[in-house]
C-alpha cells in the first residue's frame, strides 16, 4: 500500500507548476495588452491602410514571418523614422459640407448674460464661440483636469445654455487655439515648445507655444475635443495651429532628424482629425492669411493643401485687403462646389460669400 504522504507530495509539486504556468501566462497577457495600447499612439490610419509611426522620419520596411493557422505568412511592417510625406495624404474632409452663416463671439465677449439673451430672445442660425484663445485662458468652465491644475479655467458654464440653443436649431461651433497657448506653455513647461540653444520655453511676440509632439499637449487637446463634442457642439474650429518663425525648435521626443515646421503641424493636424472622427464631430481650422496667399507657409508650418484634405472648412480673418485676395484665390481653386468650405471671419461687415462668420460687438 502506498504511503498517504506520497500522493499529497505529488499533488503539491503539480500545483506549484500549474501556479507558475498561470503566472507566466498572466504576465504575457498583461505585456500583450500593454504593447497593444502603447503602440496605438504610433498608428497612422488613412484610407491607404495602417502604418506604425514612431517618429517623423524616413520610411523603412521590415519583413517578418508570422505563423497563422499552421502556416507562415510574410508580413511587411512600415516604420517611419524620418520626415513624413504628407503630399499623398488621403482626404478626410467632408467636401460636401453645407454653408454656415455664424455670429462670432470672441472669448472676451462671451458671458452668461449674452448666451441667456440668445436662449430667451432671437438667436442667430449659427454661433461660433471662441472658447480657448491664444492666451490659453479658457472662456468657459471646463471639466478637463489640467484646466484646474494650471488655473486656466473660465467662468461661463456652457451646459446650461447649449441644450436650449440646439432646441432652437442653432448650429454650434467651438473655437480652440491649439499650439498657440501662452498660459499652458508657461505653467506646464514639459509640454511647451523650447529653444534648442537655450532650452528655455520659446516666446515670440509675447506668446508661447505647446510642443506638437508632446504627449501631454496632445492628451490635453484631445480631452478638450472630447468634452466639447459631449457638450453638443456640431463643429470644432482649430485656431493657433501654427509654429513660430524660429529655426531652433526643440521638440520633446527624440527623432532621427528634426522635422520641419510643416511636418510638425501636419502631424498634430492628422492626430486631431482622427480624434474628431472617433467622436463624430466636424473639424475645421484657421489658416493665416500669409499661408493662404502662398498656398502654404513653410515659416509657420501651415500647408494649405494638407489643411483642405484634413479639415471640413478652412477659416481666416477677412479684415484686410490681403485676406480678400486670399478668398478670391481660394474660390478660383475650389470652384463653386467648394465655396462652403471657405469660412471668412469678418469684423463689421458681412462677406459676400456662401459661408461666413461676423464678429459680434457686445457693449
Amino acid at each position: 500500500m502506498a504511503r498517504p504522504g506520497t500522493f499529497y507530495r505529488g499533488r503539491e509539486r503539480s500545483g506549484r507548476i500549474a501556479a507558475l504556468l498561470l503566472t507566466v501566462l498572466a504576465a504575457l497577457i498583461l505585456l500583450a495588452i500593454w504593447g497593444f495600447y502603447y503602440l496605438q499612439r504610433y498608428l497612422v490610419y488613412d484610407k491607404d491602410g495602417v502604418r506604425l509611426v514612431f517618429s517623423s522620419g524616413q520610411t523603412d520596411t521590415l519583413s517578418a514571418d508570422v505563423t497563422e493557422h499552421g502556416g507562415t505568412v510574410a508580413v511587411d511592417v512600415e516604420i517611419i523614422v524620418d520626415a513624413a510625406d504628407y503630399s499623398a495624404l488621403a482626404v478626410y474632409a467632408d467636401e460636401s459640407i453645407g454653408s454656415v452663416q455664424a455670429a462670432y463671439v470672441p472669448a472676451d465677449a462671451l458671458t452668461a448674460t449674452l448666451l441667456e439673451s440668445y436662449v430667451t430672445g432671437t438667436a442667430p442660425d449659427a454661433l461660433l464661440l471662441e472658447l480657448k484663445p491664444e492666451s490659453g485662458l479658457l472662456a468657459y468652465t471646463s471639466g478637463v483636469a489640467l484646466t484646474e491644475s494650471y488655473d486656466v479655467n473660465g467662468a461661463v458654464n456652457l451646459s446650461g445654455y447649449l441644450g436650449s440653443l440646439r432646441e432652437k436649431g442653432v448650429y454650434l461651433i467651438a473655437e480652440i487655439s491649439c499650439l498657440a497657448d501662452s498660459a499652458m506653455a508657461t505653467r506646464n513647461a514639459p509640454a511647451a515648445l523650447t529653444d534648442s540653444a537655450s532650452g528655455a520655453v520659446l516666446t515670440q511676440d509675447g506668446g508661447s507655444f505647446l510642443d506638437p509632439y508632446s504627449e501631454t499637449a496632445r492628451d490635453y487637446l484631445s480631452a478638450l475635443l472630447t468634452e466639447l463634442a459631449a457638450l453638443g457642439f456640431d463643429e470644432i474650429l482649430l485656431s493657433g495651429l501654427y509654429l513660430p518663425e524660429h529655426d531652433a525648435l526643440q521638440f520633446s521626443v527624440d527623432m532621427t532628424a528634426v522635422p520641419d515646421h510643416a511636418s510638425a503641424v501636419s502631424s498634430l493636424a492628422l492626430y486631431l482629425r482622427e480624434e474628431a472622427d472617433s467622436l463624430g464631430v466636424r473639424l475645421s481650422a484657421v489658416a493665416e492669411c500669409s499661408a493662404l496667399l502662398q498656398g502654404g507657409s513653410a515659416a509657420i508650418g501651415q500647408d494649405i493643401s494638407v489643411f483642405f484634405k484634413l479639415f471640413d472648412r478652412v477659416a481666416f480673418a477677412a479684415d484686410s485687403t490681403d485676406c480678400a485676395a486670399a478668398l478670391t484665390a481660394l474660390q478660383d481653386v475650389l470652384g463653386d462646389t467648394g465655396a462652403a468650405r471657405i469660412l471668412p471671419i469678418a469684423d463689421g461687415y458681412v462677406p459676400a460669400h456662401d459661408s461666413y462668420a461676423v464678429r459680434q460687438t457686445v457693449g
